[in-house]
């Protein structure tokens, strides 16, 4: 059962982060006008975003071809979706949509899943 919910949340924020950093790194105004709404526009801050979240995301894909690889990667998930719910937190006033904090903590909870259900096997005594 760990095993499943690990495979199926890693290649879900997998896509899900490669999707959005290509979107982001390639469609900047687009991105942008769509989830990024905090002004000003700054094409290469999204660049950076895309860049950084689009490795993110290959990450995690790579790292289902061995299971260290992909606790690391969840754990990088895990402290990049943290983050990204303190800053959103942090930033409520200036921008955004009204779903962000509720959405982004859905996130971060799903990535501290991710990374405990991959780090289970080691814990248990697994190799």
């Amino acid at each position: 059962m760990t095993r499943t919910v690990t495979v199926v949340l890693a290649v879900a924020f997998g896509v899900y982060d490669t999707g959005l950093g290509l979107w982001a790194f390639l469609g900047p105004e687009s991105f942008y006008a769509s989830i990024a709404s905090f002004p000003p526009y700054n094409q290469h801050l999204l660049h950076d975003l895309g860049a950084f979240l689009a490795g993110l995301g290959v990450g995690l894909l790579f790292g289902l071809r061995d299971r260290r690889w992909l606790v690391a990667a969840a754990a990088a998930n895990a402290a990049a979706g943290l983050l990204h719910l303190v800053a959103h937190v942090e930033d409520a006033g200036l921008g955004g949509h009204v779903y962000d904090v509720p959405v982004v903590a859905l996130l971060a909870v799903l990535g501290l899943l991710l990374f405990g259900a991959a780090l289970a096997p080691a814990v248990r005594g697994g190799s």
